[in-house]
């Protein structure tokens, strides 16, 4: 069986800047994939209730399930009750094929989805926002990104500075001087146009 992973996005469900609140031991970063190959990361909280998945699906019509484990999910029960890790897989499915579920095919599309995910930007993304360290060092990094470029622009600025100077000075001491003459020229001006 041939599967492709499309491409992911990632999704807090509350702003980057309002992570910090939250404890670093206290947060998750979990891949939702479904049977399309489609995967979203998000972020939650330990004690979050399963339900709080069904925002990123509020658009689509269905009715989401959840699969972690080989284990239906129920929505009212914390994700620690299920003993759901950082960087685990959700498999979501619509209640309606609920009958038609093959976990064979789930566990690849999982497996496959965690192979290629973890090196991914998105997965760069998720653990910023899971991990207050690491986005620490991640905006000290950008910082030093930034500076560098500062000063490199200030510096080509001040060079370049510095060459016009050099070239006026060079202009004024080779400038010509025509000798003045006490006669009037007899030859006409040249016709440019």
């Amino acid at each position: 069986m041939n599967i492709e992973i499309l491409p992911s996005f990632c999704k807090m469900m509350v702003p980057l800047w309002e992570m910090e609140r939250f404890n670093t031991s206290e947060k998750m970063q979990l891949m939702i994939c479904n049977k399309k190959k489609q995967v979203k990361v998000v972020v939650v909280t330990k004690n979050s209730n399963v339900s709080i998945l069904d925002q990123l699906f509020m658009k689509e019509l269905i009715t989401p399930q959840y699969v972690h484990n080989n284990v239906i999910l129920s929505k009212n029960v914390k994700f620690d009750a299920y003993n759901v890790k950082s960087e685990d897989c959700i498999f979501v499915f619509d209640d309606k094929e609920r009958n038609t579920l093959d976990y064979d095919e789930i566990e690849t599309i999982i497996s496959l989805t965690k192979d290629r995910h973890n090196e991914s930007d998105i997965s760069v993304r998720a653990r910023a926002a899971a991990d207050n360290s690491f986005r620490r060092e991640i905006q000290r990094l950008n910082d030093i990104k930034f500076n560098k470029r500062q000063l490199k622009r200030n510096f080509n600025y001040k060079l370049n500075i510095e060459e016009d100077k050099t070239t006026n000075t060079h202009q004024n001491k080779t400038q010509t001087i025509i000798p003045s003459s006490n006669f009037i020229s007899n030859t006409p001006l040249p016709k440019f146009w």
